[in-house]
């Protein structure tokens, strides 16, 4: 069965040699088409894979972008409440000491104008 294989391979390669140099120029020819095509087809798939995976990485980076974004803008919005409420409350606070302390000034200025007219 080997030796009759070898037998057809050797008859092969002989009248392979026997021919001109058209055919082995036909059969390069019919090679290189095919290698070409090989590798043309494995780079566009290569190519395209990576533009999937880009996409998918640029569609979870823009989400967490969002995401970030909004918790900053939750935070600064926090914050600003925050302070807007203990600003209030410290005019408040304010309010209340400059009003005692108009009504003690008041009193001070009375006690001083009763001191005076005694005189």
């Amino acid at each position: 069965m080997i030796l009759a294989q070898a037998e057809q391979v050797v008859k092969l390669v002989d009248h392979a040699a026997s021919m001109t140099d058209r055919w082995v120029m036909l059969a390069l020819l019919v090679i290189i088409l095919g290698s070409s095509f090989y590798i043309v087809r494995h780079l566009l798939t290569t190519a395209r894979e990576q533009q999937e995976a880009h996409g998918k990485a640029m569609a979870e980076q823009q989400a967490a972008h969002a995401k970030a974004m909004a918790d900053l803008q939750n935070t600064h919005q926090n914050f600003v409440t925050t302070l807007f409420k203990e600003s209030v409350q410290i005019m408040a606070q304010a309010t209340v000491t400059i009003s005692e302390n108009t009504l003690a000034l008041r009193e001070v200025k009375d006690a001083l104008d009763d001191i005076r007219k005694s005189k």
